[in-house]
């Protein structure tokens, strides 16, 4: 999709649900997501189908298509 300005990003409708590998407080959580409607909030949920509270400010998310290998490697303060 082209905006105004002529910047191109993708367009996805994000209606369903599906597999989510959530990091929220440092931990790892594996979860899903859940979205009735264009209209509707995201709901992230734990293994257990409990809902993830995030954080006020700045969230990430990634899109990756099924399948898509994911590598975490942890963070080490100083070390590059």
């Amino acid at each position: 999709i082209e905006d105004g300005n002529g910047s191109h990003s993708l367009e996805y409708d994000m209606v369903g649900q599906g597999r989510a590998v959530l990091f929220h407080d440092g931990q790892e959580l594996d979860g899903s997501w859940s979205r009735p409607a264009l209209n509707a909030r995201t709901d992230f949920l734990d293994a257990s189908g409990q809902s993830i509270p995030l954080a006020r400010g700045a969230v990430w998310i990634a899109l990756v298509a099924e399948g898509t290998p994911l590598r975490v490697a942890p963070v080490i303060p100083g070390v590059s």
